[in-house]
């Protein structure tokens, strides 16, 4: 009995730690600044992206246009040309049309995606 309370007591004690790490890390990420509003931005990115869900289907609806890129082999350079479409129409068309720097960022994260597997990349990369 001695012995699964000094058990119980000691996995308490790193329960305690791991709760106060997870408080430590929260507190830098919630007083983290960004200088250049990177945070912001991104969220940005993500509202884009989650609205284009539900545009690039073709046939019944379950396929996107992307995912026939990708059953070619050619996803990594279609999506590299068009995010280079989307740059160099930046200033041309409407101004400074934030919405073709969202569809740069797009392509580009669908290369990233595409080129993944074969870096042997399973999350971040770096």
């Amino acid at each position: 009995m001695k012995h699964r309370n000094a058990l119980t007591m000691a996995f308490e004690r790193m329960e305690e730690q791991m709760t106060d790490a997870g408080k430590v890390n929260n507190l830098i990420d919630e007083s983290r600044m960004y200088k250049y509003m990177e945070d912001e931005i991104i969220d940005e990115v993500m509202s884009y992206i989650n609205s284009t869900y539900g545009q690039h289907y073709v046939g019944n609806g379950e396929i996107q246009t992307v995912d026939f890129w990708e059953s070619l082999g050619s996803l990594e350079t279609t999506a590299r040309d068009t995010a280079i479409k989307y740059l160099a129409r930046f200033g041309k068309k409407g101004g400074n049309n934030r919405k073709d720097l969202l569809k740069a960022i797009h392509y580009i994260i669908l290369m990233m995606y595409a080129t993944r597997e074969e870096n042997n990349e399973t999350h971040s990369g770096f």
